[in-house]
């Protein structure tokens, strides 16, 4: 396999400026996944909503658990696997790395940020029995890099967050832990005199047990009992994907639909999903109005991660 170059410049090595890390989370909307059997979907044979694939990764190693991005002019995207390795992937599709072994049942969406001297990606994620690591990256390592949260030891349930320009903020986050699913913590991942550092802001009690949580980019939070859900909030229309026990549905004004995939010239379209995410309409790359990626089998039964418009998907025009 041809891994491509990253994109990302680093002025020396990831690892050697890691050790000093007293807490570390990233950017995200996940999910708490804990039976694998349950997690490939089967698409509505006959589904109200179809949406258009634009481009697609290769064949993978296998069926996807989770997957997460980040945002930005030159996004990466993080790849669980369910035969717990993971992989790091540009947009274009191409691998940056690797699948290495970390075992990962859930991963968050990851950003960019500049420390100690050197750009790094960081992924807040969650081992198998749902101890919170971070997954950093440069472009200096051949494999990422695990790292454990001094100060989270307890299992989290799941986790997520929202990146932050505001003043040392670096990101909202919201997470719960497995003793108390319905008690969401939320507080500000910011950056101090060369460390990243955690500060606990509130706790408030959803109804039931979460399954899954969602930053809208107004900094609203979003949580749900539902195993994987995302919301997508437009100028004239707000969407929500979720997957329920036997599809992945579509919210939007006209109602709840079912989906599925229309496959591009070249392109083959999912026909399971087993995960799925998604950016608001900012730039990532070269997708000016955000993008859903969904992962999944095609009907050859090669796994795949595919990308697509949500122009098609809402009908927006240049001045949306």
């Amino acid at each position: 396999m041809t891994v491509k170059r990253p994109l990302l410049r680093a002025s020396a090595r990831f690892v050697n400026a890691v050790c000093g890390f007293a807490l570390i989370f990233s950017v995200a909307a996940c999910s708490n996944k804990k039976d694998k059997q349950d997690s490939t979907v089967i698409l509505n044979n006959e589904p109200s909503v179809q949406l258009q694939v634009i481009w697609s990764t290769g064949p993978l190693v296998g069926p996807v658990r989770d997957i997460a991005i980040t945002a930005g002019p030159s996004p990466l995207m993080l790849v669980a696997y369910e035969n717990n390795q993971a992989q790091l992937f540009d947009l274009d599709g191409d691998p940056l790395i690797d699948a290495t072994d970390l075992n990962l049942k859930a991963v968050a969406s990851g950003v960019v940020t500049r420390f100690s001297g050197l750009d790094i990606v960081l992924f807040p994620a969650l081992e198998s029995d749902g101890v919170p690591k971070l997954v950093g990256y440069s472009p200096s390592m051949t494999t990422p890099l695990a790292l454990a949260f001094p100060d989270k030891e307890r299992p989290l349930g799941g986790i997520c967050s929202l990146p932050s320009s505001t003043g040392d903020t670096l990101a909202k986050v919201a997470f719960w832990t497995e003793e108390e699913p319905d008690l969401i913590q939320t507080g500000d991942l910011y950056l101090e005199e060369d460390q990243i550092l955690w500060r606990a802001s509130e706790s408030q009690s959803s109804d039931g047990r979460q399954q899954s949580c969602f930053f809208l980019p107004s900094g609203e939070l979003s949580v749900s009992p539902r195993a994987h859900h995302i919301k997508l909030e437009y100028p004239n229309e707000t969407i929500a994907l979720h997957r329920d026990d036997v599809d992945i549905k579509l919210t939007d004004k006209s109602g709840e639909n079912g989906v599925s995939f229309k496959p591009g010239v070249t392109i083959k379209a999912p026909t399971t999903v087993t995960a799925f995410t998604g950016t608001p309409k900012v730039s990532v790359g070269s997708y000016r109005d955000g993008m859903l990626v969904v992962a999944g089998s095609d009907a050859t039964g090669e796994n795949r991660v595919t990308f697509i418009d949500p122009v098609g998907l809402l009908g927006l025009d240049d001045n949306s």
